[in-house]
Formats: structure tokens, sequence, C-alpha cells
């Protein structure tokens, strides 16, 4: 057997084989990494969508948290993985140039996952700890102003959207306020409860249930319209901070590469996921807007747009590693 007919005849049988095992999947657990600890928005909403998911599948997919350096870590172990669709990751609009700007990652948002779904959309909010006297924008402005840099800030991460809306809400306010970056929402959020800084911007997903409780207080959404999801809440930019408007989205990715046949699997069984009324619901009281993509392409094609959107924010803002 020649060159070329040993060659052809490995990609016929290579082809086979994936078929035969997009066939067969999933015939083992997944694994769904998410770039923060536990408690936070991202988690949450993973948890929410992959209960369901698992169900339709026929096979556990167990969470694998590996927080820090804005969930380069955890993306940097995916995109080196299998593409056999049994190592998925939730990412988002991070993973196209705003990553690269701040960490030493290797890989390319757009080059190196394979696009699966759109899962949710949402703003952030801001928040202050109901012990701070702090109530509204104008009180937090005001203390800033008293005190410049005084006041302290969290973050999930440098370079992360939470980041983002506190950079651009200083900017935008005329004030100066000090960053202090944490592994995740979850610990940035608890930094605020404790006292250990005044002020974070993180999902409704993660801090909703402290402000319906009443440990913390919520200043402002940071779209530039109110959040269905929150109609009490007021958008930054109805309370002087003009021309505020910041959102995110989160969505399921893979590593480069794996079968089409799979990747039409997971997104069948993450649009029922996403259809499920006890899932829309509670993703929706946590502050979501349920928003699946028509198809994995146009998943892609949103995703790198907007990507290279926020890449160019980071960019102008100089978020760097202190």
């Amino acid at each position: 057997m020649n060159l070329l007919a040993r060659t052809i005849t490995g990609m016929l049988i290579a082809a086979l084989c994936a078929t035969a095992g997009a066939q067969t999947y999933p015939a083992n657990p997944i694994r769904l990494v998410v770039g923060y600890p536990g408690g936070g928005g991202a988690d949450t909403v993973a948890r929410l969508i992959a209960e369901p998911m698992a169900r339709d599948l026929g096979q556990q997919i167990f969470i694998d948290n590996r927080p820090g350096a804005g969930a380069t870590i955890a993306a940097n172990f995916v995109v080196q993985s299998a593409p056999d669709g049994y190592t998925l990751f939730i990412g988002n609009d991070y993973l196209y140039g705003a990553d690269r700007q701040i960490y030493n990652v290797a890989y390319d948002g757009a080059r190196d996952f394979t696009h699966i779904a759109r899962w949710v959309v949402a703003s952030f909010v801001g928040v202050v700890s109901k012990d701070s006297g702090i109530r509204n924008v104008a009180d937090l402005i005001a203390r800033a102003k008293q005190n410049p840099k005084g006041l302290n800030y969290s973050s999930a991460g440098l370079g992360t959207g939470p980041h983002l809306a506190a950079l651009y809400f200083s900017e935008l306010a005329g004030i100066e306020i000090t960053h202090v970056p944490y592994k995740g929402g979850a610990p940035a959020v608890q930094a605020v409860l404790t006292g250990e800084v005044q002020l974070t911007f993180s999902s409704a997903t993660a801090v909703l249930p402290s402000v319906k409780a009443g440990r913390l207080v919520a200043l402002g959404v940071t779209s530039r319209a109110r959040s269905s999801m929150m109609p009490d809440t007021p958008a930054l930019a109805e309370q002087g901070v003009n021309g505020f408007d910041l959102t995110y989205w989160a969505g399921l990715f893979g590593p480069r590469g794996v079968p089409a046949a799979i990747v039409e699997r997971l997104a069948l069984a993450s649009d029922r996921a996403l259809a499920d009324p006890a899932v829309k619901e509670k993703l929706t009281s946590l502050g979501n807007e349920v928003a699946p993509s028509r198809n994995p392409r146009e998943f892609e094609e949103f995703a790198i747009r907007t990507g290279r959107k926020t890449a160019e924010l980071v960019r102008v803002s100089g978020a760097k590693i202190d």
C-alpha cells in the first residue's frame, strides 16, 4: 500500500471511529469545568443547567471548580483536554483577548474552543454592605470624593467583568477607588459582607440572596436600562453615571475539535434544559435572562463579536496586574 493509500485509509478509519464515538456518546460521566469557586454566579448557573442536561444525556455531569487568574487556569486546562465531549467549560466574552492582555495565556478563544451553546445574558449589580451607611450611588460618590482612594472594591479577578465595571464606574463618576482582586465572585461578595471592602460589582446570581435578606444594598445595575429581573433597582445610567452600559453572557464550550455530532447532542440537551420551566424560573429569579443561541454557529459568531469588544474595553481601561 503506497503512502497516499495509507493516508486515505487512516483518515477513513479516524472518521469512522469519531462517528462511532458520537453515536454512543455519552458513555461516561462528563466534566464541566468552572473557572471560579463554588457559590459564585458562574458556578450557580453551571449547576442549575448541568442537572437537567445530565438527565437528558443519561450521564452524570460533575462540576470541576478550578479558580484563579480570571478563569484562565480553567480555560487552559480545557483547551489541553481531549476533544471527546467529556470535558466542557462554562466561558464568557473574556476568552477573546481580554484574558491575554492581563495574563500569560497561550490559547485563543476564537481558535481553540468548540462553541456549543449560549446560556444566559445579564448585567452586573453594584452592591455595598448594609452597615456601610451608603444607600445610593450619590452617597457612594460623595464618600469617595471625601476620601480619595479610601474606598476599596473587590472583584472576581483582574480584568474580569466586575473589575471592568468598577473601573468604568470610577472613570465616569470621577472618583478614585482601590481595587482588591479575589479568586472569584463568591469570595469578592463575601469580602463586602465581612467589611473587608466597601463595594463590589457582581452577578445578580451571587448577590440577590444577600440583597433580599437585607445584608447587602443594591446600588444599581450596569445595563443601560433597568433589568427586568430587578425592576426596583435603577440603572447606574439613571443615577448620573451617564453612558454606563455593561453586560455579560455565559455559554458552553469544549476544546477545539469536538465532533459535530457530539456538539449537536450537547446543544440539544442544553436547549432542552433552558426550556425547562423550573430551570428558567430559577435562573431568572437570580437575575439572568435565559438566552439560548439558535445553533452553535450563531453562538460562535456572537461570542467572537462581543468578546472582541470586551478585549477593546480592557485595552482602553489599562487593566493590568498590579
